[in-house]
């Protein structure tokens, strides 16, 4: 009778544990058996057997968020430029290259705060659940551009920029954009 030398991986909670962070932190099943002392194979049943993906990200690249937000990438990278937007660099990413992620909890504290409101559209958010809840956040706090203050006041946009550059009317800037609140941009049409 021939015995087989293959020795077989006992998939304790601890090593299933250890499995997901390693996962989680973006490494291959390749490397997760060297750590194992195993093949990665048997990295790949085990992962398969337990329902687990072969990599995952903790947080959003750049392109993600896009399209998320409904903006484009180089908005999410002024925005994280800016400060507004938490990113850091993940070394090992599917591709084999570093990419920027943004976590979750990164994301929620740039949407929730006040501060950055202008900066985004609740409108413009393409998953339900989160458009709801920014919608319900913000609650009646609108920005409008100075083409749409502009309309509303009858006047010329170019009137409208020459006044905030003038100080008449307060505004947010994000980039080159000019965001005022409908308070003020009402305030502003009364007093024409």
């Amino acid at each position: 009778m021939i015995m087989s030398t293959r020795v077989y991986t006992r998939w304790t909670e601890r090593r299933r544990f250890l499995l997901e962070d390693l996962l989680a932190r973006g490494w291959s099943d390749r490397r997760i058996a060297k750590v194992f002392e195993t093949t990665a194979v048997a990295v790949n049943a085990a992962r398969q057997r337990f329902g687990m993906a072969p990599r995952y990200r903790q947080g959003h690249s750049r392109k993600a968020l896009a399209q998320l937000l409904g903006v484009t990438p180089h908005v999410i990278h002024r925005w994280q430029e800016a400060g507004w937007l938490g990113r850091r660099y993940c070394a090992s990413s599917p591709g084999g290259h570093g990419v920027l992620l943004t976590s979750d909890s990164e994301l929620m504290d740039f949407l929730e705060n006040p501060d950055t409101w202008h900066a985004w559209r609740w409108q413009d958010i393409t998953d339900p659940n989160l458009r709801l809840y920014c919608r319900r956040l913000r609650g009646d706090v609108v920005y409008l551009g100075s083409a749409e203050v502009a309309a509303m006041a009858g006047v010329l946009q170019t009137t409208v920029n020459r006044h905030i550059q003038q100080g008449k009317l307060t505004v947010r800037r994000d980039g080159n954009l000019n965001r005022i609140r409908l308070e003020e941009a009402e305030r502003y049409r009364d007093a024409r």
